[in-house]
């Protein structure tokens, strides 16, 4: 899966390698900033029953350029799908996009600064 970021009103003269050598460090800021609204916002959507679900929701892994947010609770997937038997309640991926249109705007933000 892929997204992709348009900004209208670039200058066409700034040239790809500047944005991206000026972005560089704050995509990075960006995604952390964006994943720590995804755990808020999954946890605020989770149904509680022990609260073992909603308090197991973090950050799991990050890297240059990406971030996982997810649950280790063995019965985080079937919550979120469902089963035969229960309806899926999705507390994660509402807030994955949220967190996806929250970085596109962080992104759009500092595009405008820089151009």
């Amino acid at each position: 899966m892929s997204y992709r970021v348009e900004v209208d009103g670039f200058e066409k003269t700034q040239s790809l390698k500047t944005l991206a050598a000026s972005l560089k460090g704050y995509v990075d800021e960006a995604l952390k900033h964006a994943a720590e609204l995804c755990v808020a916002e999954a946890k605020r959507l989770a149904p509680v029953r022990t609260g073992r679900l909603r308090d197991s929701i973090r950050i799991l892994e990050q890297g240059e350029g990406y971030v996982t947010v997810g649950s280790d609770v063995e019965y985080a997937p079937y919550v979120e799908y469902g089963t035969y038997r229960m309806a899926p309640r999705s507390f994660l991926r509402p807030a994955v996009w949220d967190a996806v249109y929250a970085f596109q705007e962080l992104i759009e933000v500092r595009v405008e600064r820089i151009g």
